[in-house]
């Protein structure tokens, strides 16, 4: 089974530009009720992936402490991110979600992000073995 056969596409995930800044980026989230941005360059093309808790995380930290969100840009702070395309085996999303410790994973068609793909169902799942720990 394809991802695109059980894409829900009235699901969208909100982007942010990767030269915005990550004040920008907060306030989006604040006002979509959402934790997770997808940044995105010109066009629409994907570029990487941005947390709230990733925003913490660097902000909080020591070397970004004289920081100030509204001093950085938002591409100073993402996250490098693996993207599949519509056309992908659900196994093969579900295993780069797993190898990657991820919860979703950006859907991407001719270089333009689509939407965010979510951990599937169990039913999605149930031809898909997870690596042992051997």
């Amino acid at each position: 089974m394809n991802v695109s056969e059980i894409m829900q596409t009235e699901l969208r995930a909100i982007s942010i530009n990767k030269d915005q800044m990550i004040s920008d980026a907060l306030e989006i989230m604040d006002k979509q009720n959402t934790s997770v941005l997808i940044v995105v360059k010109e066009k629409g093309r994907l570029v990487g992936i941005v947390t709230e808790r990733g925003i913490a995380d660097r902000l909080g930290s020591s070397r970004a402490g004289k920081f100030k969100a509204s001093s950085l840009h938002v591409s100073s702070i993402m996250d490098s991110v693996k993207s599949i395309s519509p056309d992908s085996n659900v196994e093969k999303a579900a295993e780069i979600m797993y190898k990657e410790k991820i919860t979703g994973i950006p859907v991407v068609e001719n270089d333009n992000f689509c939407l965010l793909y979510t951990s599937p169902s169990p039913r999605d799942l149930s031809t898909y073995r997870m690596p042992s720990s051997a």
